[in-house]
């Protein structure tokens, strides 16, 4: 709990903190790379012909219920795009999306309860910031083919959170 707190010395303390972790990471260079990121996003978001045009980002970094089996599992964001709900990886690096990455987008998938979590996803995806990329796959098509011996969706996640959870 905060008291007696002078508002101007901790504004102060924070811009000194936020100058300084700029500069540690490459001061105008980062700041400017930061700011590419986010002019990016939003021409992304109002050119017509951009991937993300009419997408609505409507909930980010929350975590699944399922989440305590693994220590935890906060995802990036959903966006809503024409009419999917997208798991979002929003992805920063200059580096390629792996098979590490599409796993953990699986395991998030495995991890959601469309009962007790309070949002809906149908599909995985990745955005990828630097080049304003957003590609994305539908969840039940996708664990069907990586999980073939499942008859369906809820029967691979049961499995999946009853494998995690003993």
């Amino acid at each position: 709990m905060i008291r007696n707190c002078d508002i101007a010395d901790i504004n102060e303390q924070l811009k000194e903190n936020l100058e300084g972790f700029i500069e540690k990471y490459g001061g105008d260079y980062y700041y400017n790379d930061i700011a590419n990121i986010i002019r990016r996003f939003r021409e992304n978001l109002l050119n017509a012909c951009g991937q993300l045009y009419g997408a609505k980002l409507v909930n980010g970094d929350n975590e699944f219920n399922n989440s305590i089996f693994v220590g935890g599992a906060d995802f990036d964001c959903i966006i809503h795009h024409k009419d999917k709900k997208v798991l979002t990886e929003i992805k920063t690096s200059k580096n390629n999306t792996t098979i590490k990455n599409l796993r953990q987008l699986l395991t998030y998938a495995l991890l959601y309860d469309p009962e007790l979590d309070f949002f809906e996803i149908d599909s995985i995806g990745f955005y990828h910031s630097r080049s304003g990329s957003f590609r994305y796959i539908d969840i039940d098509n996708t664990i069907l083919n990586v999980f073939p011996g499942f008859k369906s969706v809820t029967d691979a996640r049961k499995s999946f959170i009853n494998a995690i959870s003993k």
